[in-house]
C-alpha cells in the first residue's frame, strides 16, 4: 500500500526536471580545498571556513560559484557548454559569499576571463603556502631596509657617545672623527 500512495503522488505532483547544473559535493570541496577556503578574489581573500560553538562542527561562509552560469539566462552562461561541462570543477571558483554576489552583479567587469584569472591565482597561491608556517617572511627589501636602519641606529648612537668626549679624549681616538665625517656623508 505505501509504495501505491507514492505512486499515486508521484503522478499529482510530477517533479519538474531542474534545469541547473548544480555542482556535486564533492567538486564543491575540491574547489574550497584547492584554494585553502580562502576567497578567490585577489582582493579579498576572506577565510571562508572556520569553527562553530559545537566542536564536532564548523561553519563554511564559502560559496562554489559558476564561472559560466548552471542555466540558461545566468551569468555568463556559455551555450557551447553541456551539462558535463558546466558542473565540472573546471567552471567552478570558490569564492566568500560577498564575492559569489558582486561577481554576478556587474557581469561586464567580472567576465569569465578574470574569474579564470582569479582561480589560478589563488591555487598558485595556496601552492606556495603548502608546507610553511602562515608568519609572512619578509621580502630581500625588506630586510635590506631593517638591516640599514640598524646600522644608522648604531652609527647614531655611537657618534652621540663621541660628542658627548671631551676635545682631549677626541684627539686620542681617531675613530670618532671618522665616524662623524661617515654620519654626515650617509
Amino acid at each position: 500500500m505505501p509504495t501505491d500512495l507514492v505512486e499515486l503522488r508521484a503522478k499529482s505532483y510530477p517533479m519538474k526536471p531542474s534545469s541547473r547544473d548544480d555542482f556535486p559535493q564533492g567538486t564543491k570541496r575540491a574547489l574550497a580545498q584547492r584554494v585553502g577556503y580562502l576567497c578567490s578574489n585577489p582582493s579579498c581573500r576572506a577565510q571562508t571556513i572556520g569553527p562553530q560553538a559545537d566542536p564536532s562542527k564548523s561553519v563554511n561562509v564559502g560559496v562554489a560559484a559558476h564561472i559560466t552560469a548552471a542555466s540558461p539566462g545566468g551569468p555568463r552562461f556559455n551555450h557551447e557548454f553541456g551539462d558535463a561541462q558546466r558542473k565540472n570543477a573546471t567552471n567552478g571558483i570558490w569564492l566568500c559569499q560577498n564575492c559569489a554576489k558582486l561577481i554576478d552583479s556587474d557581469l561586464s567587469h567580472y567576465t569569465s576571463g578574470k574569474l579564470l584569472e582569479w582561480k589560478e591565482g589563488a591555487e598558485r597561491e595556496a601552492k606556495s603556502r603548502i608546507g610553511r608556517n602562515n608568519s609572512k617572511s619578509k621580502s630581500s627589501s625588506e630586510r635590506d631596509a631593517v638591516s640599514q636602519l640598524k646600522r644608522n641606529h648604531k652609527m647614531r648612537d655611537d657618534l652621540q657617545r663621541d660628542l658627548l668626549k671631551t676635545p682631549a679624549e677626541r684627539m686620542r681616538n681617531p675613530v670618532a672623527s671618522s665616524r662623524m665625517r661617515k654620519f654626515a656623508h650617509g
